[in-house]
C-alpha cells in the first residue's frame, strides 16, 4: 500500500483544521494553507459577527476537529493492524504488542495521546 509515510499531525489553528506529515512542521512550512499540497485533510471553520456586524471569533466545527484526529491516527492504525496480522499468522510478532499498537492508535484518535 502506498501512501504518505510518517507521523500525522491534527492540527487547528484559527477557523482552519488541517492533517498533514509532521516532516512539513519542522520545514518551517505553515501547511494549514489549502492550496498547499502536503495537507491531507484540510476544513475552514465559519467566523462569527458580533450583533453590531464587528467580527468576533473564528468557529471551527468539533465534528472537523474529530474527523482531522481520525485521520492523523490512520497510519499508526494501518501499522497496528498489520502487527496484528503478523501476531495472528505466527509471524514473529507477540500479540500482546499487537494489541498495544492498537490501543496507542485508538487513543490517538481520539485524542487522548
Amino acid at each position: 500500500m502506498v501512501y504518505t509515510k510518517g507521523e500525522w499531525k491534527a492540527d487547528v489553528r484559527v477557523g482552519v483544521v488541517a492533517v498533514y506529515p509532521d516532516n512539513e512542521i519542522t520545514r518551517g512550512y505553515l501547511p494549514c494553507i489549502p492550496d498547499r499540497k502536503v495537507c491531507i485533510f484540510y476544513k475552514e471553520g465559519r467566523a462569527e459577527y458580533k450583533p453590531d456586524g464587528n467580527f468576533k471569533q473564528w468557529n471551527v466545527d468539533e465534528g472537523d476537529i474529530a474527523d482531522a484526529n481520525l485521520i492523523a491516527a490512520a497510519p499508526d492504525m494501518y501499522e497496528a493492524l498489520e502487527l496484528v496480522d503478523r501476531a495472528w499468522v505466527g509471524d514473529g510478532v507477540d500479540m500482546a504488542r499487537a494489541v498495544d499498537a492498537v490501543l496507542l492508535a485508538k487513543s490517538k484518535a481520539e485524542r487522548r495521546t
